[in-house]
């Protein structure tokens, strides 16, 4: 059948009818019996179509989609690009930490003392209580200043080591500490919120998914519907040139393949805009957009359910109490908003850190290498040790009062934050699992009740065959049928989504199918 030929049929019957409500008008008497079969026996019969079957090349599966969104979708693109950025921020935190070397050369050669010196040494922060080690080698030659006598060394030179050490005010934590701590609560939160992500992008899949399979089943459906009433066509159509048919039969039935087709070209609109969104997340090894044909959908898609149950006993359900405890365990947000949660607290701590004294005593001991004059060596003393100690305070502090109030405030805020997460995953739990208990009484419900509309259609077509009924009995049982194997599909799309989102709030690895 082509839309041409329709259309022409349509064309004819529409005519047919105006020309009988200007009859009617007029007053005229009107013969509907011959205007019927001068339009029936214009009419061809119509060619058969056979309904496009589902899944006669490599079906698509979840599996297959979940694997395409995890390899090649650009959203997880970016949120591995932002561990990785996360993850360059805790290699430059530690940079921190680097050994550090110095050089430093002096030298007077104009005036009344001719002399210079040179200096090279490293310096290693450290983890230990805000400990700083040093150690290097010095070397002064020529006629030393007495006010300069920090420079003279002998022949070899002198080396040296010291260490300083905070005592109050950086000893337990400072910049370089919490830089580096925050860095890395940082990361964990990326990769925390990047498993969260492909959780949530997985559950969108697994929608498009569905959706697809539905979309193609509904399609399906409309094809039969559409392939009944041209088979039907052929056969009253031959029935009435044989002279056992109506004409009444023939023009009504090609009423009901016009109104097939249009639902057979809206259910063929739904499948290829399904196609189009779950291309989105199906993609090729270029990551490039995959768009599926009728062909790929799956054949069979049942939905198990969880069964009957009242749903009063809902909060006693062991399974639900098993969901609750795991989602606890398994989220993602929840480690990412602990993450925050401590990041705000290195945050206090540094800020009080900073209303501390601070009091950094320090030691160096040298040692001089070499031989010089007697004179040289009794000035310069062959191995020395020296303490220092330095102590300072703001008087006010006003500034880091303020600093520590802000950031406990962030840390209060983020708290609260983590607290409305835990209620709102342990509220969506309890949703998804109604849903899903919903979800299952109504395919039950769906799959009897389209089981026995099919039943009651194929009974009224043999009562049609038989002379017991009429054709547009017979469309009104063909349309409840329709409507029943709808009705199923929509309850089994309902069932798969109810399932992917009752895996996803408990942080199930995405496609899990057996519940806890």
């Amino acid at each position: 059948m082509t839309p041409a030929v329709c259309g022409g049929s349509g064309l004819g019957l529409s005519v047919l009818l105006v020309g009988y409500s200007g009859s009617i008008a007029s007053g005229q008497t009107v013969d509907v019996g011959s205007g019927l079969v001068e339009f029936v026996d214009q009419l061809e019969t119509f060619e058969a179509v056979t309904p496009q079957p589902l899944g006669v090349e490599d079906e698509v599966s979840l599996g297959d989609v979940l694997s395409s969104v995890r390899d090649h979708h650009p959203k997880v693109r970016i949120a591995e690009q932002e561990v990785a950025a996360a993850s360059a921020d805790v290699r430059a935190a530690r940079g921190g930490f680097d050994t550090k070397f110095s050089a430093k050369g002096r030298a007077a050669p104009l005036g009344y003392y001719d002399w210079g010196s040179a200096r090279v040494g490293v310096e290693q922060p450290t983890s230990l209580w805000g400990a700083t080690v040093q150690g290097g080698w010095r070397i002064g030659r020529g006629n030393v200043p007495g006010y300069y006598g920090q420079y003279e060394t002998l022949d070899a030179g002198e080396w040296w080591v010291g260490a300083q050490v905070p005592l109050l005010r950086d000893g337990a934590i400072d910049s370089r500490r919490a830089k580096r701590t925050k860095a890395i609560l940082a990361l964990s939160g990326a990769e925390s919120s990047f498993q969260e992500q492909l959780l949530e992008l997985s559950l969108s899949a697994t929608r498009a998914y569905w959706k697809w399979v539905a979309a193609g089943h509904k399609y399906q459906v409309a094809e039969q519907m559409f392939s009944l009433a041209l088979t039907r066509d052929g056969q009253l159509l031959a029935k009435y040139r044989a002279g056992s048919g109506a004409a009444f039969d023939v023009a009504e039935n090609r009423q009901l393949i016009l109104s097939r087709q249009q639902a057979r070209v809206r259910a063929r609109r739904a499948f290829e805009e399904a196609s189009y969104t779950l291309s989105l997340y199906l993609r090729d090894e270029s990551g490039m957009p995959r768009v599926m044909s009728m062909e790929h959908v799956p054949l069979e898609w049942a939905f198990e359910g969880l069964g009957e149950q009242p749903l009063a006993e809902q909060d006693q359900d062991p399974r639900l109490k098993r969901a609750l405890e795991q989602a606890l365990r398994l989220r993602p947000i929840f480690a990412m908003y602990r993450a925050l949660v401590e990041q705000k607290s290195v945050e206090v701590d540094l800020a009080r850190n900073g209303r501390l004294p601070q009091l950094d005593l320090a030691l160096e001991a040298s040692s001089d290498l070499g031989s010089e004059s007697d004179e040289v060596l009794e000035r310069l003393e062959p191995f020395k040790v020296e303490g220092f100690a330095t102590f300072s305070t703001p008087l006010q502090g006003r500034t880091l009062r303020g600093r520590l109030d802000g950031r406990t405030a962030d840390l209060r805020s983020a708290e609260e934050k983590a607290r409305w997460v835990r209620d709102q995953v342990m509220a969506e739990i309890r949703d998804a699992f109604s849903a899903l208990r919903a979800a299952s009484e109504v395919y039950g419900v769906a799959v009897r009740n389209a089981s026995l509309a099919e039943r009651l259609a194929a009974s009224e077509r043999q009562r049609f065959d038989l002379g017991m009924t009429t054709l547009f009995t017979v469309n009104q049982r063909e349309r409840m049928a329709a409507a029943a194997q709808a009705k199923q599909v929509e309850a089994t799309l309902l069932g798969h989504i109810a399932r992917a989102r009752w895996v996803r709030v408990q942080g199930l690895p995405p496609g899990e199918t057996v519940l806890p």
